[in-house]
């Protein structure tokens, strides 16, 4: 079975069905970690490492200078 076809099955369950299904697939092996939800506070410093060397001004400058030739 195909996942268009699972989910074109799953159209047909009642919500009593729906919210069985979404247990089972809770329980599946991964979907924790790709389901979990964040505060924002938790994202603080996510990525920080691309920004080193970077200078503020300049890069929002360059951004500007594009903005301005592509319109």
């Amino acid at each position: 079975m195909s996942v268009q076809e699972i989910i074109e099955a799953a159209r047909q369950l009642t919500r009593a069905e729906l919210n069985q299904l979404k247990d089972a697939l809770d329980m599946l092996p991964g979907v924790d970690e790709a389901r979990k939800s964040y505060r924002l506070t938790d994202l603080r410093g996510l990525g920080k490492e691309i920004w080193e060397g970077v200078d503020v001004s300049e890069y929002i400058n360059t951004l500007r200078d594009e903005w301005d030739r592509d319109r």
